[in-house]
């Protein structure tokens, strides 16, 4: 599938502190984006491993990372994982990813040899004349089983852009503005692949303006209403930074930008939430909050000059 980089807008009149997180937009060749598929502790599905496997959303993440399989080695892996307690037999791993169809034996090799190379050569044993059986422990997630979240970057990220992807209106909640403001990134970066109109982002004191109100007589929130307008003909996502920062500003900002856009989704950052009836809050859990921490730089040792020598 091949893929074009086409610029969303022409460069040149985005204003230096409006700028495109993702500068191309990568359409593809289908007539809509992929859709972003939910958590796995609200769709449900299995984790064993690093891995998070949704069979509903035909979706395999390994260590944080979605990996594309093949149709039969989707449905092979599922048909493994879902009778991971039993051996399963040659013959029924054959109906169920070949139904009804006469296939070489070796093609269920092929498939079994690409899993193990996948997942690992321990994790489908082979059964001598009785079949496979999956020997990874494996977690079954019922659907909307909050409790079964996983935490690390990865998944806090994911569960952020599905969010915001449910709601035009979602507010990322933390005291420490590095961790948040890197966690709405990441976010930003994962949602930019399934949105026509790509991923924006300014600072909340712009989008406000002087007087809190977009379009007011600072120029720059002259040009970003103009921006904002011109977004409304694709879905797109806006991460509006630092609203605390705004003062009580942002909030009239942000129901602004939405009113005026209709297809247009806000991802807000601050300390407090906006107090806006569409809001939905997100809290930066102490998990996520160390794993986007910025590591502290480490200070190289000054050199001392080398004493005079004796002489």
């Amino acid at each position: 599938m091949s893929l074009k980089k086409v610029p969303p807008q022409p460069i040149g009149w985005i204003p230096d502190w409006t700028r495109p997180i993702i500068k191309t937009v990568k359409p593809l060749d289908k007539a809509s984006p992929p859709a972003l598929a939910p958590p796995l502790h609200l769709a449900g599905g299995y984790r064993f491993g690093d891995c998070e496997f949704q069979p509903g959303a035909r979706r395999l993440w390994i260590g944080g990372i979605e990996t594309l399989l093949g149709g039969r080695a989707f449905d092979l892996l599922h048909a493994l994982v879902s009778q991971h307690e039993r051996v399963i037999s040659k013959d029924e791993l054959y109906e169920r990813v070949w139904p009804g169809l006469a296939v070489e034996p070796n093609n269920l090799q092929v498939q079994i040899w690409s899993l193990r190379k996948l997942l690992g050569s321990h994790a489908i044993a082979t059964v001598p004349r009785r079949g496979y059986r999956f020997m990874l422990r494996v977690v079954s997630v019922p659907p909307n089983d909050v409790a079964s979240a996983a935490s690390g970057p990865a998944s806090a990220a994911h569960e952020l852009a599905w969010q915001v992807r449910q709601h035009r209106l979602v507010t990322l909640v933390g005291a420490d503005m590095a961790s948040t403001h890197a966690m709405a990134q990441a976010a930003a970066q994962e949602l930019a692949g399934s949105l026509p109109g790509g991923v924006w982002q300014t600072q909340a004191n712009v989008l406000a303006g002087p007087c809190g109100e977009v379009g007011t007589t600072a120029s720059a929130s002259e040009q970003l209403h103009r921006l904002l307008k011109r977004l409304t003909r694709k879905p797109t996502v806006l991460v509006v930074r630092a609203c605390h920062l705004a003062a009580g500003g942002a909030a009239p900002a942000v129901q602004a930008a939405l009113d005026a856009s209709p297809q247009l989704h806000i991802l807000a950052t601050g300390q407090v939430r906006l107090g806006l009836k569409i809001e939905h809050v997100m809290h930066l859990s102490a998990e996520a909050e160390a794993s986007f921490a910025r590591p502290p730089r480490a200070r190289a040792p000054r050199s001392r000059p080398a004493p005079p020598a004796a002489g």
